[in-house]
């Protein structure tokens, strides 16, 4: 992982007194997680904990509060962040410890309003949980034992605080927290439980020093034909004068720095000419080469993973507009993706295995970029590292979401520093593209009554913020590709990122907050779009997760606690549109999520095939912090949503697709490869017994990147009545040694309107070396057909597919942990489209 210092193996009492000074590290570390004692300041509860983790899941595991996440349970847990906690701990120092020049303690992420104690003493404060804590605290230890105490605040009394030293309101969606540096969806958001915790996210240590210390480390690139200019900074904090000798090691050469260092931070720059370099690519578009950057300070090193990589965002004048899109290693990107929020509301519950899961799972479903949303954190190191080893973009936002927010001193002092150690923590990640200033705070301006009336004032805080954050990431990071806010054309205030498509980045939500049909989608034609969504329900499997069976419906308590939108009913009203009404409660749940599918396929096909117009689809969004309905391809608990499965269709590298435009079926087959590609397109027209009634094959010289017009099908002349016959576009692309293939169905009215027939499907089930394959077999063609193991978590190779007479399918299933074959197949639960009514 990546971390502001490499630490050396951590060293408690075995370190003997008989030890020459000589002969002490450069660093030692006492690493301080584990269990802490927890109390509730002017109330009786005690109990114990693990930090890192938070007072609200010590609570739980302690069995003094019930589980947030079900049933109506979040509004019994509101009382406990309206108390200020402390949290204290026994440790025992190395003999050896006092004698290092300087001791500090570390705490990576304080959420958020702290005061932390040694031995009784007040060592320091945090009320920024951006920023990592960090105090001198040597005089302050004793041979021995000691003990350590933070002090929580209530983050609830904290904000409403600082929102008293104004005499204007900022209004928000997330109560006072927009007044203060914490994860703002930790107060609710439209899809996240309202659970203000307060913790330790990260590490918290103890740090001793001998000398200077390193402490940051941050690479720059410059780019020329066939080379690469690194230039490594590296900043020394020192508590006295002196002279240190630094090694610096990149792509096989080595350098020294003689270092000359006073009191303070000391600064320092080196070098190194790359030729030929191995670059960096965005999965999808080549390899994801990583250099080792090292830096030796005596006995302390850090460590960098860097890869090279030229990046423009070009945002140029053209026929349609003002483009927006990002070219690397001087090749424009069509970026596929989804947004990213906290992947647990539960701190301890952030795992590494989480973070790998959910990215990973992007890029199997053919993503390569995720974008940071801002109403959450700056993202642990293991989130930009793993996104760096698989090639995942990052749109990176600063953490303010959907407020007005103030713009006096004291607040643009404390996001200054907090930009300014993000900036350094993480800006050299390959994977980072852009770094955007907030998301739709200018659109917020227009949403509240009280900006709305003042509007100059507001836009003017918003501008002196905008300003601050500008000036902190291009202090630290002049080549930084900065965007004022989201959706917008980059310039700041003037522009309108939910109505115009021709420049800068879009927000589209008028089929899901307007109630619009999908095919409103079409009337669109996006720059990028960097939010659209539409909502579903969760599995079977999810919901008894969080609702009792006497709370099976949409419209029960339970659901209404778990909708945090604009309520389930829109779901269930939308089906009107396309579906017949479902027969029971599980085929709700399925349609649910088959009509969210629909939405997000509906776009995002329409949109690539209008490329070179649009260059970016992100959609909203990929994961949730708690079982929920919202707009998630994932669900909490990692079974991925038709969407998910559909998204590795419709994001295909090679794919064809039919828009419908004026009564006809405009065909398209839409590459991303860099190459010319021979690609061959079956068309055949089925009807619903599964004869086939007509059958045509397009063979095409598919351009590099391109999206070409095939032919229009005419509803007027199909063989049969819409209703009554469907397509398949099945395709098969070869280029550079690589075939790539997709399938595709098309109806030619709503699905409610297509004479489906009832299909019996048989299941095979086999294994090989730990995995299952199922082959699956029908006697009358079945759509969005779904295959679920309840109890057994894992990913199919393929779901929400189309299966026809004759057409034997073998599904691949990689299970997180093995299971026995007779266990899998027990479980196994087929649905489709016909069977739900």
């Amino acid at each position: 992982m990546r971390s502001i210092l490499f630490f050396s193996t951590m060293i408690f009492l075995s370190v003997s007194t008989c030890i020459a000074a000589e002969d002490m590290k450069t660093i030692q570390t006492v690493d301080l997680k584990g269990t802490w004692q927890i109390s509730q300041v002017d109330g009786s509860i005690k109990t114990t904990g693990e930090i890192p983790g938070g007072i609200h899941s010590a609570l739980y595991e302690a069995g003094l509060i019930e589980d947030p996440y079900f049933g109506t349970n979040e509004e019994k847990i509101q009382w406990v962040a309206e108390y200020d906690w402390k949290v204290s701990r026994k440790f025992t120092i190395d003999p050896l410890l006092p004698a290092y020049q300087d001791i500090y303690l570390e705490v990576k992420n304080p959420d958020t309003f702290c005061e932390f104690r040694v031995n009784g003493k007040l060592v320091g404060t945090s009320d920024n949980m951006f920023v990592a804590f960090k105090a001198r605290v040597k005089k302050y230890l004793i041979p021995g034992e000691n003990n350590i105490e933070i002090l929580f605040h209530s983050p609830l009394k904290a904000a409403a605080k600082q929102r008293e030293k104004y005499e204007k309101p900022f209004p928000s969606q997330q109560g006072d927290f927009n007044y203060v540096r914490k994860v703002q969806c930790h107060n609710g958001w439209d899809w996240g439980i309202k659970m203000p915790v307060s913790g330790i996210t990260d590490e918290i240590r103890l740090v001793a020093v001998n000398g200077p210390m390193i402490e940051h480390v941050y690479a720059s690139q410059k780019h020329d034909k066939g080379s690469c200019e690194v230039t490594v900074n590296i900043e020394l904090l020192a508590r006295s004068a002196g002279q240190q000798k630094l090694a610096v090691r990149l792509a096989g050469q080595d350098k020294e720095l003689n270092c000359t260092y006073k009191y303070g931070m000391n600064k320092y720059q080196v070098s190194f000419q790359i030729n030929n370099p191995d670059l960096w690519w965005p999965a999808g578009y080549g390899d994801q080469n990583l250099y080792e950057l090292e830096v030796v300070n005596k006995d302390q090193i850090v460590k960098r993973s860097i890869g090279l990589r030229k990046l423009e965002l070009v945002d140029e004048d053209d026929k349609y507009g003002t483009s927006m899109k990002f070219r690397i290693n001087d090749v424009d990107i069509f970026c596929k993706g989804a947004n990213w929020i906290p992947c647990d509301a539960f701190m301890n519950r952030q795992t590494d295995e989480k973070y790998e899961y959910l990215l990973k799972s992007m890029v199997e479903a053919n993503m390569n970029i995720v974008r940071a949303w801002g109403g959450g954190y700056y993202e642990r190191d293991i989130f930009y590292d793993t996104c760096d080893r698989i090639g995942l973009l990052v749109w990176q936002d600063m953490m303010f979401s959907c407020a007005t927010y103030p713009g006096d001193k004291d607040f643009l002092a404390s996001v200054e520093k907090e930009l300014k150690y993000q900036v350094k923590r993480i800006y050299d990640h390959p994977s980072i593209v852009i770094w955007c200033g907030d998301n739709e705070c200018v659109g917020a301006i227009g949403w509240y009554e009280e900006s709305r009336s003042d509007r100059p004032y507001y836009e003017k805080e918003w501008s002196k913020l905008n300003d601050a954050r500008q000036k902190a990431l291009q202090e630290i990071y002049p080549e930084a590709r900065y965007w004022p806010s989201s959706p917008s054309d980059g310039k700041g205030l003037g522009s309108d990122g939910w109505s115009d498509d021709t420049k800068g980045d879009m927000h589209y939500w008028e089929v899901w907050h307007g109630g619009k049909a999908f095919e409103a989608f079409y009337d669109v034609n996006p720059r990028f779009c960097s939010e659209f969504g539409y909502q579903s329900l969760p599995s079977m499997e999810s919901v008894e997760s969080f609702a009792p069976a006497d709370q099976l419906d949409v419209e029960s308590e339970v659901f209404t606690v778990h909708q945090k939108s604009k309520g389930n009913k829109y779901i269930i009203q939308m089906f009107e549109r396309y579906f017949q009404s479902p027969k029971d409660f599980q085929s709700t749940l399925y349609l649910s999520q088959l009509q969210q599918a629909k939405a997000i396929k509906t776009a995002s096909e329409y949109w690539r095939s209008i490329k070179p117009v649009c260059q970016g689809i992100i959609f909203w969004q990929l994961n949730d912090n708690w079982p929920v309905c919202s707009w998630s391809s994932i669900e909490y608990n990692g079974n991925w949503k038709q969407l998910h499965y559909q998204a590795k269709q419709f994001y295909a590298p090679v794919m064809s697709c039919a828009i419908p435009k004026d009564g006809k079926y405009e065909l398209y087959c839409v590459s991303d490869l860099l190459t010319e590609a021979d690609v061959e397109i079956k068309v055949d027209i089925y009807d619903f017994n599964g004869n086939i009634l007509k059958e045509k094959t397009h063979n095409v010289k598919a351009a590099k990147q391109s999206s070409t017009a095939l032919e229009a099908i005419s509803a007027a002349k199909l063989p049969v009545d819409p209703g009554q016959c469907f397509a398949v576009l099945k395709t098969t692309a070869s280029a550079n040694g690589k075939t790539y293939s997709h399938e595709n169905t098309i109806f030619f009215t709503e699905e409610k309107n297509c004479g489906l027939m009832p299909a019996k499907i048989e299941t095979k089930v086999s294994e090989v070396n730990g995995k299952y394959q199922v082959e699956l077999t029908t006697d009358k063609p079945a759509f969005f057909v779904v295959l679920e193991t309840p109890g057994i978590k894992g990913i199919f190779s393929n779901n929400s597919f189309t299966l026809l007479p004759g057409e034997p399918k073998t599904v691949e299933f990689v299970p997180v942990e093995y299971r026995s074959r007779v266990k899998f197949g027990k479980v196994l639960k087929v649905m489709h489209l016909r069977e739900t009514y």
